[in-house]
């Protein structure tokens, strides 16, 4: 096998077939004039080599990163000048990714991460734009007179580790749903790094990441802190960026960093607070305990946090409004490990995760988290059709867990989502927003608050939810651009749902329908058709009367609205086979 590092360059036309649908030849006649006249020449002016083209995309290798960024600068420039000269309807607009990397060689052709991280960079481009890696920033940044935006570390398709992404600023060609910078928050921010574990212990991960995220729980209650969410802190899990990098790329001022040790009898904690900037330690402490005293420590550590923060932070909640966590240590561990399930898995394991959850419930009946995550994954198994009446119970479960502790933001989340199912959106409201007082910082409740709002067609303030979920999470989860997708679609903004759901890495599930149903209210039938096709091939059962029962629209208007996009789209009104998962819009 050989190998070499080489510059990758990938780029292809956004919405080619759309274009071809309304003028096949024309599209083609400009396709090729594009390739003939601006590709090929400007890719030997560089000293590259075109590996191949296909269909609308090219792939083209060079040995030098600065002339693969040359190229890709000037064939953007003469691209959308090209464009220019048509109307605004049959444009070839470009979006373009470049990566330098270890690439395999089979004959003309070029294989391995090194392609399809510029691959994945392309597809996640802005048309007329260029995305980078941070290995090409550093080798360019200084021998090009270009300006670059930092768009922070990024989950890719298939790619094992986060990648670090940048934009080469172009003017006013893009127009993005998203900041490129972050501005510090007024009030003191934090960004809290996975816990190590001693070797990476796949078995004991489970553990130092349920440490960390109560450790992040405990300070989003304070509305005085900037907390940025799991998610964006859990990116840097493997380390290789100091904390001043850290800290530009999150937008905060401190960050927290710490590992933990845990055996059958004693727990070593080790803990390490830094001022981002100038990448001072501010305050340390390392303990050894016993295992049943492990939230002590939390409360400790997170009062010694907010202790060295300056400013005043108010702290009287560790005296009245502290979470009633169980006692239980092996109850503990049955719900770190659930909690783990669903970050893994999505929910989509909903029945081992409920065995996990019945285990800690029969070791503490009182766990109210535990109750309330029953409650979450309940609803999972109603969302497949497989436990008709499985909403009440999951009412009384979340209610339960609400009772047993009424001041856990996650309890609160939890009623208030089976409430939304129930169609009682009162009561949905009221528990939604007291999750949020409790958990200000909780980047996916606002998030969820947002998509909450979409039923109820208040999607302009769902839509502001969301961004402030973005900024306390700017390493962006499928989610938050699953949810602003769905707000833009219940708001008849078809083409930001469309931009919005193809940032959704990976996909979630259904998003095919949604924009399928997008592209139908567009007036643009092969796209719609595309999306559909390929929402049936996955989901064999999907069809209108699939959707009907479960979607708690509280308009029955916005529900036809969709209704009428998915029979324009050419989904079937009642399913070919029995339904195995019934809802668009759940099952994260």
């Amino acid at each position: 096998m050989q190998r070499r590092l080489a510059a990758i360059v990938a780029a292809d036309i956004v919405g080619y077939s759309r274009l071809a649908q309304l003028d096949e030849a024309g599209a083609l006649d400009a396709l090729r004039q594009n390739q003939t006249e601006i590709i090929e020449p400007k890719v030997k002016a560089h000293e590259g080599r075109i590996v191949k083209f296909m269909g609308d995309g090219l792939l083209a290798e060079f040995g030098s990163v600065v002339n693969a960024m040359r190229f890709a600068c000037e064939m953007l420039e003469a691209t959308v000048k090209a464009a220019s000269e048509l109307p605004p309807d049959r444009r070839l607009r470009y979006r373009i990714g470049v990566n330098m990397g270890d690439v395999i060689v089979e004959g003309d052709d070029l294989f391995g991460d090194g392609v399809n991280i510029a691959a994945r960079l392309e597809a996640l481009a802005e048309p007329d734009s260029i995305l980078l890696t941070g290995l090409v920033h550093e080798q360019v940044k200084n021998k090009l007179e270009l300006r670059f935006d930092s768009l922070g570390r990024r989950t890719l398709k298939n790619i094992a580790e986060p990648v670090s992404v940048y934009r080469v600023a172009l003017g006013e060609g893009t127009r993005a749903l998203e900041p490129v910078s972050l501005d510090l928050p007024q009030r003191p921010s934090i960004a809290v790094l996975p816990f190590e574990s001693p070797g990476d212990d796949e078995e004991q991960r489970y553990f130092s990441d349920g440490i960390t995220e109560d450790i992040i729980t405990e300070l989003s209650r304070f509305r005085a802190l900037f907390v940025i969410a799991r998610t964006s802190s859990f990116a840097y899990r493997d380390g290789g960026m100091d904390v001043t990098a850290i800290g530009r790329e999150l937008g905060v001022r401190y960050v927290l960093m710490g590992s933990v040790r845990r055996t059958q009898h004693k727990l070593r904690i080790t803990a390490q607070l830094y001022e981002a900037e100038s990448g001072r330690s501010i305050w340390a402490i390392k303990q050894d305990r016993d295992p049943s005293q492990l939230f002590a420590m939390d409360d400790e550590i997170v009062q010694a946090i907010v202790t060295a923060l300056p400013g005043r932070i108010e702290a009287d909640w560790l005296a009245r409004g502290k979470r009633k966590r169980t006692d239980n240590m092996v109850a503990y561990d049955y719900m770190l490990r659930a909690w783990d399930n669903l970050y893994r898995n999505g929910g989509t394991e909903h029945r081992q995760i409920a065995e996990l959850l019945h285990c800690a419930l029969e070791l503490d009946p009182g766990y109210a988290q535990a109750h309330a995550l029953l409650a979450f994954v309940t609803v999972l198994g109603w969302y497949r059709n497989e436990v008709p009446d499985a909403l009440d119970k999951a009412y009384e479960l979340a209610s339960q867990g609400v009772a047993l502790d009424a001041e856990d933001g996650w309890c609160h989340f939890s009623l208030g989502f089976v409430c939304l199912y129930r169609r009682n959106y009162e009561e949905a409201e009221l528990h939604y927003q007291r999750a949020i007082e409790l958990n200000p910082n909780d980047a996916e409740l606002l998030s969820q608050f947002g998509s909450f709002l979409a039923y109820i067609d208040r999607t302009e303030e769902g839509i502001e939810w969301i961004r402030r979920a973005m900024r306390l999470n700017p390493y962006r989860q499928a989610w938050h651009w699953h949810d602003m997708g769905f707000n833009f679609l219940v708001a008849r903004r078809y083409e930001e749902a469309v931009q919005a759901f193809h940032r959704v890495s990976p996909p979630m599930p259904f998003d095919n329908c949604y924009l399928a149903i997008a592209h139908a209210h567009l007036g643009q039938p092969e796209k719609a058709r595309e999306h559909a096709e390929a929402m049936i091939a996955s989901r064999p059962d999907s069809s209108v009367q699939t959707w009907l029962p479960k979607e708690p629209f509280r308009d029955p208007a916005t529900l036809e609205h969709f209704l009428d996009g998915m029979r324009k789209a050419g989904f079937p009104e009642r399913p070919a086979t029995k339904p195995a998962l019934a809802v668009i819009n759940g099952g994260r």
